[in-house]
């Protein structure tokens, strides 16, 4: 239906099938539109295409995600989800504009959103922020499987407490010392540690844990992000040290 819709004012439109999109530029964020539109006036725009199940049968005001603005039009709210959905498919695709096309059986609301720049860096910085201190950690080191496993086992111990307010306190007293954090992990120096050869490293300091170092590597050491940059790749036929 969209589609005979826009027909109407483009010429040569197509649709294309899309899958799994990841931008090299910010490699831990995916997108997976629900496909392409191309036509020769617009260029290629990315469709999200909604169709809420719950008012199958209803007018679209009263779509919660969509409200009215000045001029009484419906727009997608910029604080739902779904806005954010649509920016982060636009920035990984590298496009400028995309539609959101969201059908009920009595109705069809298509609208054309911009890319913004702004809102993009915001996600971006958010998502790297989590993938830095969250899912890197655990895919390198399994510091959260490792910690729960520690906690557990701290726990059985008689007279000691490990509920998550008394973790919090401790976290809280670090802090307030101004003690310096290292590694993945973002924790304070514990443990065998050891140093990125790269000068230029913004963390430094690791610990052997969360990099699965178990000896001291001979020669010099660089750690998973910094292996990854040019000047540090191993030869051909080389592996990393460990």
């Amino acid at each position: 239906m969209f589609i005979d819709v826009h027909k109407e004012s483009h010429e040569n439109v197509k649709v294309h099938d899309t899958g799994f999109f990841i931008n090299p530029s910010v490699p831990f964020l995916g997108a997976s539109p629900d496909g392409l539109v191309s036509c020769d006036c617009c260029g290629v725009r990315v469709i999200e295409v909604k169709c809420p199940f719950c008012v199958k049968s209803d007018m679209l005001d009263s779509v919660s995600y969509l409200e009215k603005d000045s001029e009484g039009k419906l727009t997608l709210n910029r604080n739902h989800q779904y806005f954010y959905q649509v920016q982060t498919q636009l920035g990984v695709c590298k496009l400028e504009s995309a539609y959101l096309v969201v059908w009920t059986e009595k109705d069809l609301h298509v609208e054309c959103i911009l890319f913004d720049e702004e809102f993009w860096d915001t996600i971006c910085q958010k998502s790297k922020n989590i993938f830095d201190t969250a899912i890197m950690p655990e895919l390198v080191g399994k510091f959260y499987t490792r910690l729960s496993s520690t906690m557990a086992n701290v726990s059985s111990q008689p007279g000691v407490s490990t509920s998550a307010e008394s973790h919090g306190s401790d976290c809280a007293a670090s802090a307030s010392g101004q003690e310096e954090t290292w590694c993945f992990c973002g924790q304070v120096e514990f443990g065998k540690m050891i140093l990125c050869d790269n000068a230029k490293c913004h963390i430094k300091w690791f610990h052997y844990s969360c990099i699965n170092v178990k000896v001291a590597p001979k020669g010099k050491w660089y750690c998973p992000k910094c292996q990854k940059l040019p000047m540090f790749e191993p030869k051909k036929g080389k592996k990393p040290l460990k």
